[in-house]
C-alpha cells in the first residue's frame, strides 16, 4: 500500500510541475532553469548565485517556493548584495517571511500555488534589474 501511495504522489508531483513548467516557461523564457531528481523536481531561476524558484519533493505532502544556495558549503556566506536582493524581492511581495542567511534554505514556505509567488518574484528581480 506505501509504495502505491508513493507512486501515486509521484504522478501528482510530475503533473503540478508540468503545469508550473508550462506557465512559467512562457514568462521566465530562457531564465527557466528545470531540475529533476529521484526524489523531486524543480523551476527556478538563478540570481547571482541564489536559486529562486518553486519544488516538489516526492516525500513532502505539499510543493513550495523559496531561495537557497547554489551549492551547500559550511565556508559559503551570503554576501551583502545577495542578501539585499533576496530583502528587496521578499518585501515586495510576501507580507510573512523573513530571511534567514545562516541557513542552506534562506527564505521558504509551502503553498499550493508556489508557481505565482515565484513569477512574482521573478518580476520583482526583472523590475530591480537584479536579472536582465
Amino acid at each position: 500500500m506505501s509504495k502505491g501511495i508513493n507512486e501515486l504522489k509521484k504522478e501528482i508531483c510530475e503533473k503540478l510541475i508540468t503545469e508550473w513548467e508550462e506557465k512559467l516557461n512562457s514568462k521566465w523564457g530562457k531564465w527557466l532553469i528545470v531540475g529533476k531528481t529521484t526524489n523531486g523536481f524543480g523551476l527556478y531561476i538563478d540570481i547571482r548565485g541564489i536559486k529562486c524558484g518553486c519544488w516538489i519533493e516526492i516525500n513532502e505532502d505539499k510543493p513550495y517556493w523559496g531561495f537557497k544556495f547554489e551549492d551547500v558549503s559550511d565556508e559559503q556566506e551570503v554576501s551583502d548584495e545577495q542578501k539585499e536582493i533576496i530583502r528587496s524581492i521578499l518585501k515586495r511581495t510576501t507580507d510573512s517571511i523573513e530571511p534567514n542567511f545562516r541557513n542552506y534554505w534562506i527564505a521558504f514556505d509551502y503553498d499550493w500555488n508556489a508557481d505565482i509567488q515565484c513569477d512574482k518574484f521573478y518580476q520583482v528581480a526583472l523590475e530591480l534589474k537584479y536579472i536582465s
